[in-house]
């Protein structure tokens, strides 16, 4: 059973959740609130050390990258939806490398106005808050939480 970890307003867990879709997979949700900071909660961060989503499991196994999670799944599921052409390959890793150098960042923290950038940049104070409490709380992931 595949098992996805995932934030609906991710545009990383929005892109897996796409193939998942697309190769119509069955898949066990975990949806997890990043307003909240479900994603910097112990047992989250044991899953994934960067805190971030998505996070994929299957047998066992645990991808946190979404462009591994989506050519790991492209590779175990059919259909295949990577190009058989190596010209066709090199220009969707060209537009993959292209989409992933995307500002995101900037983007959605430096272009909010009114009370939607208020309350986004007031979210960075609260979670360096939560950080450093997660961090006295739970000595054995500081490693983890310094790098979230």
């Amino acid at each position: 059973m595949l098992e996805l970890y995932y934030a609906s307003e991710s545009l990383c867990s929005q892109k897996v959740k796409l193939v998942l879709a697309e190769k119509n997979l069955e898949w066990k949700h975990h949806p997890l609130n990043l307003l909240t900071f479900e994603n910097l909660q112990p047992d989250y961060i044991r899953l994934n050390p960067k805190g971030v989503v998505p996070t994929l499991i299957h047998k066992s196994q645990i991808i946190t990258d979404s462009a591994i999670i989506i050519q790991y799944l492209d590779e175990q599921f059919p259909p295949q939806l990577t190009p058989a052409e190596p010209a066709s390959v090199e220009q969707m890793h060209d537009w993959i490398d292209l989409q992933n150098q995307f500002p995101m960042l900037e983007v959605m923290y430096g272009n909010f106005r009114g009370i939607e950038g208020a309350i986004l940049r007031r979210s960075v104070q609260i979670k360096a808050r939560m950080l450093l409490h997660l961090m006295r709380s739970h000595p054995e992931l500081r490693e983890q939480y310094a790098k979230s």
